[in-house]
């Protein structure tokens, strides 16, 4: 997995906060990124151009076109753009793109920091390995609600002793490994009992400055999302799954 900043102008940040805009697409004559380099279930940080991160979301189902002529361009803003909200002029500066990644984003949820990177001038997408990711959702398990306990995130290197985490309500424990990635502190269950957190629910452990020290936050899954009102409607006609960028289909 990676973890992705995108760099957005304005109104686009508003309207991926209201969730008017669902789909983030990235359109260009060459295969820059993310043109194949984003998975469904990558990490996405959002950042307005020349401002601060803004949000965070999950890429969902995410397809890759190459070599489409204009007439596919064309195709595409017919079909996407009530979810793409790029507009008339957008699409037409796009139209000799020859590449395409439309990338669904789920989970989308206010955030005001995001991984370090280098800036580069004019580009605005960065794909980044996922330990520069600042945080790290775990899930909930059955028996870490049963047996009151919860795990150092697996994607992390394990500390090499006492750490220190700050929970919501102000309380903060001190603790370290027992065993594997299991976390020696044991008041786990009443902590799960009192935010309602239950399996497929998460703790968010999110770096600080300080490398002995984390915040956790509980994180509940979000809903479902309700069916389309036409689900005889192709969601996304003739594009292929990004796992195999290739021309156009015919």
């Amino acid at each position: 997995m990676a973890c992705h900043v995108a760099i957005l102008r304005p109104p686009y940040p508003g309207l991926i906060l209201d969730g008017v805009k669902t789909i983030e697409s990235r359109l260009s004559k060459q295969p820059v990124e993310p043109f194949g380099k984003v998975r469904a279930g990558d990490r996405l940080f959002l950042k307005e151009s020349g401002g601060a991160f803004f949000a965070t979301a999950l890429a969902g189902r995410v397809w890759t076109e190459g070599d489409a002529p204009p007439s596919r361009i064309d195709e595409l803003a017919r079909t996407f753009d009530d979810r793409v909200c790029g507009g008339a002029d957008y699409w037409r500066a796009k139209r000799e793109a020859r590449f395409v990644t439309l990338i669904a984003m789920r989970n989308v949820e206010p955030w005001s920091h995001g991984p370090d990177f280098a800036r580069r001038y004019l580009k605005a997408w960065y794909v980044l390995d996922d330990s520069a990711c600042p945080f790290v959702d775990v899930p909930v398990t059955c028996a870490g609600i049963r047996n009151g306990y919860a795990h150092w995130p697996d994607s992390w290197p394990k500390p090499a002793g006492v750490i220190e985490l700050d929970l919501p309500g102000g309380e903060t424990v001190t603790t370290d490994l027992a065993s594997g990635r299991r976390l020696r502190e044991r008041g786990w269950g009443r902590r799960y009992a009192a935010a309602n957190l239950g399996p497929g629910d998460a703790l968010r452990w999110v770096r600080t400055q300080d490398p002995a020290r984390y915040r956790v936050l509980y994180r509940q899954a979000p809903p479902c999302p309700a069916p389309p009102n036409n689900p005889s409607r192709p969601l996304r006609p003739r594009l292929r799954p990004a796992s195999a960028p290739t021309s156009a289909m015919r």
